[in-house]
């Protein structure tokens, strides 16, 4: 399946686009991923032990992939160690929702990749006793060191354990924006230095300039409601104090008091700004029937000046393989009040663990001690697939994330980042904003409605229900 096949064709699913990063990336980024092996993983296993590990579909599969063909090309015969990858069907939200179920059964993988925190089902799973603490290869391998601290000390469970460890970041949403559109309208692009406009004034009056030039304005999924949700991420890191936002991250812990409600006016406010935007012609027309995929052909195709995604939407897969002909840069959301400075949404969620139900824990420890080395991730930065989390990657091998790719990865320090509301909240939480992002965007419910039910959602997950 091509990129051409999917822009001629009607309807485009996310699936599409997670068969079609895999189809990009996959021999290709095998094949610069393999490498020499470490000495560190010689040692020999009793017997033959093969260890699957489950991966999510799209950009995941593939890094583990390239992983499996190092790995037994390489220590399989010193080891008695196989690493196999199972990669199942359907989408991100099915792998999110099933694959809990099939880790708790007799069919849980060894291993598996799945979101810290409560982007989907970890809380649930730690607590049930699915996963292996990790603590130990935390000592051994250093990563307390050359992971950010974030994702070393934002993770430990509420028994103090950590049983998952983040491989690779993600930042979101930026605008990517057509250099073509921009000069048409003539339009100076903020510099990557300094990556957004000054004042939502600024920005409003890009947008308008780009209508009159005959483009669509910002191209977004609105059929995937985690687009939406990151716009009300991205906004309230502009638009709101970080103790207010931290706050409401963690309040649904009953350890963190209640300091900030979801019907508070700066909510509120955030959640009106969203549809003033879409009433002012921000968002593109037509936004809310198109998904992730079609968002992003929309935009490659040439009728849309700009493209709502995360950090992932710039890879080789994705925008970089849309169209040859396609010039994009990038740019974050505008600073929306003075007192405030934009920054990076920055995710660092994206986990690997090891499951109870697995039979061979110490293999798998040697194989996800593998998968975390400095050449592996060296490796998957080369690549371009996805970012890795270490930080003492050398610069030079991170320009395999692309012209874009790199530019931003260069700027996260200079910028700042900040961690968003959406993904680490309470599952509960997010999912249920998930629809009410849909309704409000919508027009079927107002910002009071949201405030109040997520309030009411707050109060219930409080009292353990």
């Amino acid at each position: 399946m091509s990129i051409e096949d999917l822009i001629g064709r009607r309807e485009l699913k996310r699936r599409d686009l997670l068969k079609l990063a895999a189809a990009a990336t996959g021999a290709a980024a095998a094949s610069r991923l393999t490498g020499p092996a470490a000495a560190a993983f010689a040692q020999h296993a009793a017997g033959n032990t093969t260890i699957t590990v489950e991966a999510l579909p799209g950009t995941v599969g593939p890094m583990w992939s390239a992983d499996a063909v190092a790995w037994n090309k390489s220590h399989a015969a010193g080891t008695g160690i196989t690493l196999k990858v199972r990669i199942p069907g359907g989408s991100e939200n099915d792998y999110k929702v099933l694959f809990p179920h099939i880790a708790a059964s007799s069919a849980a993988p060894d291993m598996c990749w799945y979101w810290f925190g409560g982007a989907g089902f970890y809380n649930q799973m730690a607590s049930a006793g699915l996963f292996v603490p990790l603590d130990d290869l935390y000592k051994s391998q250093g990563w307390d060191h050359v992971l950010p601290d974030a994702a070393v000390k934002g993770y430990v469970a509420a028994d103090g354990h950590r049983y998952g460890v983040v491989d690779n970041v993600v930042w979101y949403p930026q605008l990517y924006y057509r250099k073509d559109a921009f000069k048409k309208a003539g339009i100076k692009a903020p510099p990557s230095d300094h990556p957004y406009f000054d004042s939502e004034a600024e920005f409003l009056d890009a947008i308008d300039r780009l209508r009159h030039a005959g483009y669509d304005s910002i191209s977004i999924g609105g059929v995937n409601a985690f687009m939406l949700a990151h716009v009300e991420d991205v906004l309230l890191q502009r638009m709101t104090p970080e103790p207010f936002v931290k706050n409401l991250r963690e309040n649904w812990l009953k350890s963190v008091p209640m300091t900030y409600r979801y019907t508070d006016p700066r909510w509120l406010a955030v959640n009106q700004k969203m549809v003033d935007w879409k009433n002012k012609g921000v968002f593109a027309t037509g936004f809310m029937g198109r998904t992730e995929l079609q968002a992003m052909q929309y935009f490659a195709t040439g009728k849309a000046a700009l493209y709502s995604d995360g950090s992932w939407a710039s890879g080789k897969g994705m925008l970089g393989g849309f169209a040859k002909s396609l010039d994009f840069a990038w740019m974050l959301y505008p600073k929306m009040v003075k007192e405030i400075e934009p920054k990076f949404l920055l995710y660092m969620g994206n986990a690997e663990e090891i499951l109870t139900h697995g039979k061979h824990v110490d293999a798998a420890k040697k194989i996800l001690a593998y998968h975390m080395s400095l050449e592996r991730q060296t490796a998957l930065a080369r690549s371009g697939i996805l970012t890795p989390a270490r930080l003492d990657i050398p610069a030079n091998a991170m320009k395999g994330l692309g012209v874009v790719g790199y530019d931003m990865w260069k700027q996260l320090g200079k910028v700042g980042s900040a961690i968003g509301w959406d993904d680490p909240v309470a599952t509960k939480l997010g999912q249920l904003n998930y629809t009410l992002m849909s309704q409000l965007m919508a027009g079927s419910i107002g910002p009071k409605d949201v405030g109040t039910q997520l309030q009411t959602a707050l109060i219930q997950v409080r009292a353990g229900s």
